[in-house]
Formats: structure tokens, sequence, C-alpha cells
């Protein structure tokens, strides 16, 4: 599992398990969101987007990507400043065939990867502490 203790020891955790995917898998990482709220007058549950980024391995490459803005049809409403954030550190918007921020790592590079995936949630994202995350594998 995921070292979620610091930030720093979760970067550590996530090259070794970015090194270690096996083709066609991925790892999740998101920010807990506050609970559905209800609404309308049949009080139906509208679920809340919130952050999260993720890693697929795709042969010798690591695909990553990041929730897409509203901005561009995606799922999270980025504020034009961290959008802006976000492509200094290199994402790029990808709306062809996903809304997403998008980037691609040569494999032995789950470093570098990693350490994108960890300054988004904890810069642009704002999370304060890593042992909140939820993250997913598959």
């Amino acid at each position: 599992m995921l070292d979620t203790t610091s930030w720093s020891a979760a970067e550590w955790s996530l090259v070794h398990w970015l090194s270690e995917l096996e083709d066609s898998q991925f790892i999740t990482l998101s920010i807990p969101g506050p609970p559905p709220i209800k609404s309308g007058f049949f009080r139906r549950k509208i679920i809340v987007s919130t952050p999260f980024v993720q890693a697929l391995r795709m042969d010798d490459l690591l695909y990553i990507e990041c929730v897409g803005s509203t901005s561009f049809g995606g799922q999270y409403a980025w504020n034009p400043a961290d959008e802006d954030a976000l492509k200094r550190l290199g994402w790029e918007p990808e709306t062809v065939r996903h809304q997403v921020f998008v980037r691609y790592f040569p494999r032995d590079q789950a470093r570098a990867a990693a350490r994108l995936l960890v300054t988004t949630l904890r810069d642009i994202a704002r999370l304060a502490d890593p042992a909140t995350l939820d993250v997913n594998a598959g």
C-alpha cells in the first residue's frame, strides 16, 4: 500500500509503485470530497467533484493524467490561476479523447512522474495531509 504518512513518504512510495506497475495497471489518487448534496424536488444526490490524478502503464510509458477542468469540458472547476500553475508544471490540456491534463513519461522516469503527481495534489489541489488521499489501483 502507498505510504501516506508525509508528502515525502508518499512521493518515494509512489516512485516504487509506478516502477512496479505492469502493462495496463494503474493507480489513482483522489482527494476525498464532501458528502453528496441533496437537491431538487425529489432530493436527488449530487456528487461534488474533487481533484484526482492517476497513472497508467502503457508499454514502456507512464501515462499520467489530472482531472480535467470544466473550462474545457472536464469535471473539476480549477480556477484560472490553478490552470496556469498546472501548465507551468508541464501538464497539457488534452481534449481530443479525454478532457484531462496529461503527461507522458518513459517508464524509467517514475521519480519525475511521482514528483509531478505529489506536487499537483499538494500545491495545486492544496491537500494538506496525504493521509486523507483515497488510493485505488488495478
